[in-house]
């Protein structure tokens, strides 16, 4: 992936529009409108829309920026303006790049020593994995949810009704005929389900996270 790209030529930008550009591009990203935000730095819509797309900082610009380019290029426009003497514009940016930086840094080393958080989807893996018969979910995944729907549109056809965690109930009893072998994917018929405990960890868990 190629390296982002900073307008660092601020020569030809006039004085004090660099902060101008600061309040559109905050204002922005904080969710305003280009009416709003023009107001802000009290500069005409289209002024606001004009400088938004030369300096690319337009809603779909910030959208699409991780924090660590926000730095860099605040951190370019603080450089190229100290270059040119302009060194309140050049503050101003030095500060917005700092200030992200300590709160990048800061997450990471939060998250670095945060307890580790259980995947939701754990559950759904383990037991498409056992409907696949592999150590763990892959591609597998799809044919084996196939597998799944398919047993379990064979009881509502035949009149089960089928609840959120995968058992069954048949409101004018089991059909005397026709009724599909219990798969080995699950420990018994869902409709005869006696060891609710063992179904809600081998079954029910993941049903309600397919």
């Amino acid at each position: 992936m190629s390296e982002p790209t900073f307008h660092t030529d601020l020569a030809s930008v006039p004085k004090g529009r660099m902060m101008t550009v600061r309040i559109i591009e905050t204002a922005l990203r904080a969710g305003e409108t280009y009416v709003q935000a023009a107001r802000r730095a009290k500069v005409s819509l289209s002024t606001a829309k004009q400088w938004a797309a030369a300096m690319k900082v337009r809603k779909c610009d910030l959208d699409a920026e991780t924090a660590e380019n926000r730095i860099a290029r605040h951190a370019a426009w603080a450089v190229a303006l100290a270059q040119l003497g302009r060194v309140d514009e050049a503050g101003a940016f030095e500060r917005d790049a700092r200030q992200l930086e300590t709160v990048v840094r800061r997450l990471d080393e939060r998250i670095a020593v945060a307890p580790d958080v259980p995947d939701p989807q754990a559950p759904a893996r383990a037991f498409l994995a056992r409907v696949s018969g592999t150590p763990e979910a892959g591609p597998e995944a799809i044919p084996a949810w196939t597998a799944v729907a398919a047993y379990y549109r064979q009881l509502q056809a035949l009149g089960a009704l089928i609840f959120q965690d995968g058992r069954a109930d048949w409101p004018d009893g089991v059909p005397a005929k026709d009724v599909p072998d219990t798969p080995d994917w699950l420990p018994c018929a869902p409709w005869a389900v006696e060891d609710e405990a063992m179904w809600e960890a081998e079954v029910g868990e993941a049903f309600r996270t397919l």
